[in-house]
């Protein structure tokens, strides 16, 4: 009996999922918290196999290790940046309308610079005056009950996730059995490089910017440049989104301040996307932009802002798992 070949089960398996998605909405936000779940799954399994090496003991006492060290980290963090960013963020949120009227009447004499403004004028005062982007980014992220999906899954997947592999295996036949094992070693390995390649490329992209702004004297260039990292999780996207703010004040100032701004930005996306990123990816799986962008859209059309965040590691998931079928189907052959 002929198997189906690859590339046609896994189309069939996205049109599916597009139409499950479509049709059950709730699913939807209810998969994106498992996927979120499993990343952050990813992400303890790997520090504690770091911890393994460090700490006697076996699995469990180093699981324990690395969730007492998260936890300390992050009250650490929240301690040390906490105050300045509950000062910075209403000031920023504050400043954020004057900064649009203040460049609509910068550019109000240039003509081609005016026709150019008004049509980009919906989506950035959706931005400036907070009434859109922060609205849509609390109902997402901030609420209480989906941060404790995604942790819950997270914490009990990485505790134990042989157990739930086993459960998936006890499902299949022999040959799908080994199928599983292979695709969930090497999911599991790419979604690491390629989460250690987008946070090592968060920090420098932050970093670099808050430095930047603070050489120029732009206002609130800490909080602006905590905002570029953590937008540049998402790629090409998550820059054009982060440059935004810091334009917007600049050009409260002057023009020729929010010049440099831009080209401050250019240049440190211009090291990223040459430098860091292939340096990243020689041991990372290499996602091309256009396949990126296209899901990012449709995610963001389909499923919400947490679908663009998290377009990339479901482009990097389908294709490891479609690259793992492929290469067992011409072993088996």
């Amino acid at each position: 009996m002929r198997s189906t070949p690859t590339p046609l089960l896994v189309a069939g398996l996205v049109l599916a999922t597009l139409f499950a998605l479509n049709s059950f909405p709730q699913l939807t936000s209810v998969l994106l918290l498992v996927f979120s779940g499993v990343i952050l799954a990813v992400l303890l399994d790997a520090a504690t196999q770091a911890m393994q090496r460090v700490l006697p003991g076996g699995r469990v006492p180093a699981y324990a290790a690395t969730l007492a060290a998260i936890t300390l980290m992050f009250v650490l963090i929240a301690l040390w940046i906490g105050p300045r960013i509950d000062q910075e963020i209403p000031r920023l949120i504050e400043r954020m309308p004057e900064a649009w009227d203040s460049l609509r009447a910068r550019v109000n004499n240039f003509e081609m610079l005016r026709g150019a403004l008004d049509d980009t004028a919906q989506p950035i005062e959706w931005f400036a005056r907070g009434t859109h982007v922060f609205s849509v980014v609390s109902s997402t992220f901030g609420g209480i009950f989906n941060l404790f999906v995604v942790i819950f899954v997270g914490i009990y997947a990485a505790a134990s996730p042989r157990r739930y592999l086993s459960l998936g295996r006890d499902l299949m036949s022999r040959e799908s059995r080994d199928k599983l094992g292979v695709v969930a070693r090497e999911l599991a390995h790419e979604l690491r490089l390629w989460l250690l390649g987008r946070g090592l490329s968060m920090a420098i992209v932050g970093i670099a910017t808050g430095i930047g702004l603070f050489v120029m004297d732009v206002s609130l260039a800490f909080t602006l440049g905590l905002w570029a990292g953590l937008v540049s999780f998402v790629p090409y996207i998550g820059p054009l989104i982060g440059v935004v703010p810091a334009l917007l004040i600049a050009a409260v100032e002057s023009l020729g301040l929010a010049g440099w701004v831009l080209s401050l930005y250019i240049v440190i996306q211009a090291f990223e996307s040459t430098v860091l990123t292939p340096l990243i990816q020689q041991r990372a799986i290499a996602l091309p932009p256009v396949v990126l962008i296209s899901a990012q859209l449709v995610g963001g059309v389909l499923m919400g802002p947490l679908g663009v965040l998290l377009a990339a590691p479901m482009v990097l998931t389908g294709a490891v798992t479609t690259r793992v079928l492929r290469a067992a189907d011409r072993s088996d052959g």
